[in-house]
């Protein structure tokens, strides 16, 4: 009896392994910026992140404002097995001077800057295996003690997500490479947001990175690939 069910479990996995392996064929990467209004999960993202600046903690006597530093997150999923994960409370990244312990000793920030794309795979039958919309969101401008132009609530806002069937969609952000690319009296934070998402189907597996320059100054975000 052991025997016929292991058979028969092979036998499914060897037919269905055959009759997709096609739709696997001949894959081709698209990346393109969406045009638009802000997507009303992004809405909602941003309204979970206003908070008011406790300007009253501006006193630290241990702050370079010409050394910009994360304080928050660097790393964090907000995909796994084709699912939205991003929590809105602690995923996010920020670029802020060195010496601050919370970002809301900032002041004077101002709205959001956004950046919509979308990512997805045709096969060869030009049908699409996967996609994802996101949106690359960031909050600049922020001051300390009247200088400086610092980042808040940067990370990827997932919109809509989409994977056949037999595949496992994970993603994540990784922010790195923060830098002054101001003037030592009036400094300007960047940070390069990276979107890596990871297809997995069994026998085949690819990697792909979406990446995105940011500014304190709230300049329109770019494209780096």
């Amino acid at each position: 009896m052991r025997a016929t069910i292991c058979l028969l479990v092979c036998t499914f996995a060897v037919i269905y392994a055959s009759s997709v392996r096609p739709v696997m064929e001949g894959l081709t990467f698209h990346h393109r910026q969406v045009d638009g209004p802000v997507h009303p999960i992004v809405k909602d993202w941003i309204d979970s992140r206003r908070v008011e600046s406790q300007s009253r903690l501006n006193q630290r006597q241990d702050v370079d404002i010409n050394q910009v530093i994360n304080i928050a997150k660097q790393v964090w999923n907000i995909i796994q097995k084709g699912e939205t994960v991003l929590n809105t409370t602690f995923d996010y990244a920020t670029a802020v001077p060195k010496g601050i312990k919370e970002w809301t000793e900032l002041e004077h920030w101002t709205e959001p800057v956004t950046g919509a794309y979308s990512v997805w795979v045709e096969n060869l039958f030009k049908h699409k295996i996967v996609e994802i919309n996101y949106t690359v969101v960031a909050t600049p401008n922020g001051q300390y003690q009247g200088k400086g132009q610092y980042l808040t609530n940067i990370g990827i806002i997932p919109t809509y997500v989409h994977s056949m069937w037999g595949l496992i969609l994970t993603a994540s952000t990784n922010t790195h490479g923060l830098v002054n690319v101001g003037s030592h009296e009036s400094p300007i934070a960047a940070i390069q947001v990276d979107l890596n998402w990871i297809v997995d189907w069994r026998i085949k597996k690819f990697t792909k990175t979406e990446a995105y320059y940011v500014r304190g100054d709230g300049k329109p975000i770019t494209t780096l690939n």
